[in-house]
């Protein structure tokens, strides 16, 4: 890698003067009039703007700099190029907060309203943990609360069921 010229910086700055610095000349007489049918707009003399100054002055001093550098130290610049970075998104267990008193057309509802599961697919897990079970019936055997939903219905079903048995065996009789 050469370091760069002087000409390199003199063609970048006339390259940048050519991109920002679009001026339209008008021809104006001695007394400041514009030629016959022309705009009466007078322009009396050509402004670079401000950035366009500031841009040329910062870029000859970088490589001005660069040069100076490269000449003295005999360092090379190394280019970092940046590297992707992977962000690993966990997604959140969402928790559905059941309360006392819903039957199960209700929890059905609540886990298809918030796109958990399909529905129907809750009643048909509890009608699956009844039978499993061996239990009379399949309403007033969850128990309320707040819980984790994770996986499918089958699993909220057994977690609801679980947590009833746990909740009422400290009062069962030894």
């Amino acid at each position: 890698m050469t370091p760069p010229t002087r000409e390199d910086a003199k063609k970048i700055v006339a390259k940048k003067k050519a991109q920002l610095a679009r001026v339209r000349v008008i021809k104006v007489s001695p007394r400041g009039r514009p030629p016959k049918g022309k705009k009466k707009r007078v322009v009396r003399m050509i402004q670079i703007p401000l950035t366009l100054f500031i841009t040329s002055v910062v870029v000859v001093a970088l490589i001005i700099g660069l040069l100076l550098a490269w000449q003295v130290t005999g360092y090379r610049f190394p280019v970092k190029v940046a590297q992707e970075e992977q962000v690993v998104v966990t997604p959140t267990t969402t928790s559905v907060i059941v309360y006392g008193g819903y039957t199960l057309e209700e929890i059905d509802a609540l886990l298809t309203n918030k796109s958990l599961s399909k529905g129907g697919e809750f009643l048909k897990a509890a009608e699956k943990i009844t039978l499993e079970r061996g239990l009379p019936f399949s309403e007033g055997w969850f128990l309320s609360g707040t819980y984790p939903f994770e996986g499918d219905a089958t699993q909220f079903a057994t977690l609801l069921q679980v947590s009833l048995n746990s909740g009422v065996r400290p009062y069962l009789i030894k």
